[in-house]
């Protein structure tokens, strides 16, 4: 009698979980001193789930020891965060820790509706940037909700999320266009994809959702009717990526697989996924552009005809990224390697004997304060820049701004995210 009271008890527990779960969203600490801003966003907190306070319009929380929690619902109808809105100062917006980890868990739809169970269909980029370059580590218990989404609903919702491990299960919902785009951009730690529910898709849906993650398998594709760009760039430079399951046999679209594993270096033979059944020849565009991983090469630098002096840092930067080693030498100005020490921060295994540079290739470069010592080495550090993981200052730019006239908005017009900053300050406002 004893074993069927407490079977009871612990069910009605789980029960009342459960339900009590879909009235809040929770944050957990894993660390110390975690803490929550908000701005322009009517929020109530709790500590157990049960005594409410409503708080200002803008204010923060901190969570002084790991394991504590609080919980949140509020109603702000019109999101937390819209990408339309330019005045960022006026949008609902969170702020998480971006150096102590947590995890979420519970509804965000709490943070909309309140305590309603919202049949109203939820708001355009209402989570755009949500959890954008926090320190989330776990998200696989947060309910996502299973209404019809909205357009960039979930957009770039965890980019930049370095920590996430697990990500939330999505729902098997019609779609809508950009609902997924970018979501697990840059999150590094994930190695696992959720699954893909067969649901109705929608022009650009997953768009870059996994570019830059660690997930070794693609998830399954659903095999329904495909929309233009539905799959495009969806496992950019996913450089870990080493499996994918067959591609279904549908009625394609424009470019609805356009560069999905460009960058993949390990997808060498992936190709032999690919349906027979293709209906639009831009369907495939540029799908494994750039799969083939970089090899080792050597060379001399020499006069004109031979290998131009001035590119020697340029191409060492891409070889330290190479498989095996590479050897460079060069034949013509002395003290053409003063940017290996500054490459070597980055993560580069580059010796140096005499006018020899010899190259051990490394699987990537991270973030580093690295100066240019000269104009090509300058231009060659800040390409290292842009394919590290992290943020990274190059100071002393003098030599930079006059060889390449207004060379960071050149590199911005490429896709590249760079800022040209005056103080430490500009540099984590940058950050953020």
């Amino acid at each position: 009698m004893r074993k069927l009271n407490l079977f009871f008890v612990v069910l009605f527990s789980l029960c009342v979980n459960s339900v009590t779960a879909r009235n809040f969203f929770c944050v957990t600490a894993e660390e110390d001193n975690v803490v929550i801003f908000w701005k322009n966003c009517d929020v109530q907190i709790s500590f157990d789930g049960e005594n409410w306070e409503q708080k200002e319009k803008s204010d923060f929380v901190e969570l002084a020891e790991a394991g504590d929690k609080v919980f949140f619902k509020g109603y702000n109808p019109g999101g937390i965060l819209q990408s339309e809105t330019l005045d960022y100062s006026k949008s609902p917006r969170f702020q998480f820790s971006q150096s102590k980890k947590f995890s979420v868990s519970g509804n965000l739809m709490s943070l909309i509706y309140n305590d309603k169970n919202a049949a109203e269909e939820i708001p355009s980029d209402c989570f755009f940037l949500f959890f954008n370059k926090s320190a989330v580590t776990d998200a696989s218990k947060l309910e996502l909700p299973v209404e019809y989404l909205s357009p960039g609903c979930y957009r770039a919702m965890f980019k930049e999320c370095i920590w996430l491990k697990k990500a939330p299960k999505l729902p098997a919902v019609t779609l809508a266009n950009n609902c997924y785009q970018e979501m697990f951009w840059g999150c590094t730690s994930l190695t696992k994809a959720p699954k893909l529910p067969a649901q109705k898709l929608a022009d650009y849906c997953y768009f870059r959702m996994f570019r830059r993650t660690s997930i070794y398998e693609t998830p399954k594709l659903p095999a329904i009717t495909l929309k233009p760009n539905c799959y495009e760039a969806m496992f950019l430079e996913c450089f870990n990526l080493t499996k994918t399951t067959p591609l279904p046999a549908l009625n394609l679209e424009r470019a609805c697989y356009a560069g999905m594993f460009a960058f993949c270096h390990n997808l060498e033979e992936a190709q032999d996924t690919l349906p027979a059944k293709i209906i639009k020849t831009s369907s495939y565009w540029g799908m494994f552009w750039n799969c083939k991983k970089l090899k080792k090469v050597s060379f001399i630098a020499l006069p004109y005809p031979g290998f131009p002096t001035d590119m020697q840092p340029q191409i060492a930067v891409a070889l330290a990224l190479s498989q095996g080693t590479s050897i460079v030498t060069e034949s013509i100005f002395e003290n053409r390697f003063r940017y290996v020490d500054e490459l070597t921060r980055m993560g580069a295994s580059i010796k140096v004997e005499g006018t020899t540079a010899i190259i051990q290739g490394v699987s990537r470069y991270t973030g580093a304060s690295i100066s240019a010592p000269d104009l090509r080495a300058g231009a060659a550090l800040v390409m290292a820049a842009l394919a590290a993981e992290g943020y990274s200052m190059v100071d002393d730019i003098k030599y930079i701004e006059r060889g390449y006239e207004d060379f960071h908005l050149k590199l911005q017009s490429l896709g590249g995210q760079i800022e040209l900053v005056e103080t430490e300050r500009d540099f984590q406002k940058f950050k953020l």
